[in-house]
């Protein structure tokens, strides 16, 4: 439910960033002997980004030209019958429209890649962690133990960020692991965070760093392994909310075994301590010298 929400919120910035591509083939006799023009009128339609064109010799004294259009919209921007009318207002002599094709010019994975497509996403997704565990927890019967006294969230905040080394210590050695397997880094979303300037960057540390180890852990620990706990199955409610917790971050599909292995150690944490405190604390650590170390190279 809450990356479907998550979903919903980016919607708008996710339709903001497709692309399509028409692919234009006409065969033609006397033309321009550039298409300058022609590039030029189409450039200067509405939501185009980009426009080329290729000729290929045909048959006898005519040739294919292809145009193709990309642009920032869901439907072609310019028709086909406008751009043959153009073309013949140039001086093209246009024997026939050989073909005419329209197509996405995105992959899939480059919505995860873009920066604002990312950062919308999670921030949506997170908000949406955070209510309906919030909700949850606030609407049970639960009963947090005896309030635990300084010393113990001080015991608490001291673990937590040890554990939260640890984490980055093990990501960091699966990572170089996948790295020798392939030869090569594997691909992150995160990725496209090296291209955000500072402001944005900032806010990627905040978001991913603050905001979602609260959300996922008040959603995750707090209320799902909660809930297990109480009927009895800890270690059972350990191991799928750890499954759970790997299954929302596909988005970095070569780190979903590490994820899982991080969330199996948050899920100790928290039923070590019977508190949120510790695995806010180590996620929140692990997450920031991460997202620190990704914005600053």
């Amino acid at each position: 439910m809450a990356l479907v929400i998550g979903s919903l919120i980016s919607s708008p910035v996710m339709v903001s960033n497709v692309r399509t591509l028409s692919v234009l083939s006409f065969r033609i006799g006397s033309c321009p002997s550039v298409d300058t023009e022609l590039q030029i009128w189409i450039n200067n339609q509405k939501h185009v980004c980009t426009v080329t064109t290729n000729r290929d010799r045909a048959i006898a004294d005519q040739a294919v030209l292809t145009v193709r259009i990309e642009a920032n919209h869901f439907k072609p921007v310019v028709s086909t019958i406008d751009v043959a009318n153009k073309m013949r207002s140039l001086g093209y002599s246009i024997a026939a429209i050989e073909d005419e094709k329209f197509s996405m010019a995105n992959r899939i994975e480059d919505f995860f890649s873009d920066p604002r497509m990312l950062a919308t996403l999670i921030g949506g997704t997170q908000l949406s962690f955070l209510i309906m565990g919030w909700i949850a927890i606030r609407s049970s019967n639960y009963k947090s133990a005896a309030r635990s006294t300084i010393e113990s969230r001080r015991q608490s905040i001291v673990l937590g960020f040890s554990v939260g080394l640890g984490l980055l210590v093990i990501g960091e050695v699966y990572s170089e692991f996948i790295r020798l397997l392939r030869g090569c880094h594997p691909p992150s979303p995160w990725d496209a965070a090296s291209t955000l300037p500072t402001t944005s960057r900032l806010m990627l540390v905040f978001m991913g760093g603050v905001f979602a180890p609260v959300a996922e852990e008040v959603f995750f620990r707090g209320y799902i392994l909660r809930k297990y706990m109480e009927a009895g199955f800890i270690w059972r409610g350990g191991l799928v909310c750890s499954l759970f917790f790997a299954m929302v971050h596909v988005t970095d599909p070569f780190h979903v075994p590490c994820i899982f292995l991080f969330g199996a150690i948050l899920s100790w944490l928290y039923i070590k301590t019977n508190s949120l405190i510790a695995p806010v604390i180590a996620h929140a650590a692990n997450n920031v010298l991460a997202l620190v170390v990704l914005a600053l190279t």
